[in-house]
């Protein structure tokens, strides 16, 4: 899905990332990618509470639907948007089942159910999204383009040597640990951050990390450079 994305995303072209994106770390990505095309990017997020993604699954056919147990796990599992992250900005936020609550299960009376909690009937603010993405966004990307702040050779060059290290400490540390463990890596020993193994990851995902980490240090460069590491394995974990 991301290298779609990529593929096809353009500075005269729409496209809609129509996927769960639960995951922060893959938001961001998704903001990296649309950096590095020099393009807008905006976040639609359907809030609805578990009970009305339940009731909306009861709504599909029989052989479409989630276990229940499946959607509960997604549910625990998402990471909402916050309009503070640079990543989830702007958010665009439309409530699903915001009424009297979805009906019961076995009642498929639509007339019985609140008009919100039906997404076919949600009023989409799409002039807003549209001139966002058309209009305000892209004076605003120009406008940063244009005073994005320099930075200096040596920023640069520590930013490609640290995080190097970093991925090379993972790979050396990732053969001998079990799921849960933690180690530190060069140049954060002094930090609380650590990097946290949940699975062995290929040198080829952790340089395309490393990659859209470096990419996003461009555009906002740090002054502390002994906090390169620690923002590194902080991102490295964001993205599991």
């Amino acid at each position: 899905l991301r290298s779609e994305v990529r593929r096809l995303i353009s500075k005269d072209r729409l496209v809609i990332c129509d996927s769960l994106n639960y995951i922060k770390g893959f938001r961001y990505e998704l903001f990296c990618i649309a950096k590095e095309a020099q393009t807008t990017y905006a976040v639609l997020y359907c809030d609805a509470n578990e009970d009305t993604c339940q009731w909306l699954n009861m709504q599909k056919d029989e052989t479409e639907r989630y276990e229940k147990n499946v959607i509960s796990e997604l549910i625990a599992r998402f990471e909402e948007p916050q309009a503070t992250n640079r990543w989830d900005s702007p958010l665009f936020t439309i409530k699903i089942g915001t009424g009297d609550g979805p009906v019961s299960e076995n009642d498929k009376n639509l007339d019985h159910c609140d008009a919100v909690s039906v997404p076919k009937q949600v009023q989409l603010p799409v002039n807003e999204i549209f001139t966002w993405l058309t209009e305000v966004g892209h004076s605003s990307f120009l406008h940063f383009t244009q005073t994005a702040p320099l930075m200096s050779a040596d920023f640069l060059y520590f930013l490609d040597r640290i995080t190097q290290k970093v991925v090379k400490s993972v790979v050396d540390q990732q053969r001998t640990a079990v799921c849960g463990d933690t180690f530190a890596v060069p140049n954060c020993a002094e930090s609380d951050e650590k990097v946290l193994f949940i699975r062995r990851r290929s040198v080829a995902e952790l340089s395309r990390l490393r990659r859209q980490f470096i990419t996003y240090m461009k555009m906002h460069p740090i002054e502390d450079i002994d906090r390169i590491a620690q923002l590194f394995v902080h991102y490295l974990n964001a993205n599991p």
